[in-house]
C-alpha cells in the first residue's frame, strides 16, 4: 500500500520525491494518530455514559435498601 502511494506521489513530481514520501508519511500518521484520538474519544464517552447509566440503576434501587 506505500509503495503505490510513493509511486503516485514520484509521478507528480520527481524533484521532490523525497520530500512528498516525508509528507505522505506524516500524513498519514497525522491522521491516523487523529483517528485513534477520536476512537478513544468515542469509546471513553460510550464507557462514561454506561458507568453512569450502571450507577444510577444501581443507586435507585439501594435507597429502599439503606432505609429499611
Amino acid at each position: 500500500m506505500e509503495s503505490t502511494q510513493i509511486h503516485l506521489f514520484s509521478q507528480e513530481s520527481l524533484m521532490s520525491h523525497s520530500l512528498q514520501k516525508e509528507t505522505g508519511k506524516t500524513l498519514v500518521q497525522l491522521l491516523s494518530r487523529l483517528l485513534i484520538e477520536m476512537m478513544v474519544f468515542f469509546l471513553d464517552l460510550r464507557l462514561f455514559t454506561m458507568i453512569d447509566l450502571m450507577n444510577i440503576q444501581m443507586v435507585k434501587p439501594s435507597f429502599p435498601q439503606e432505609l429499611d
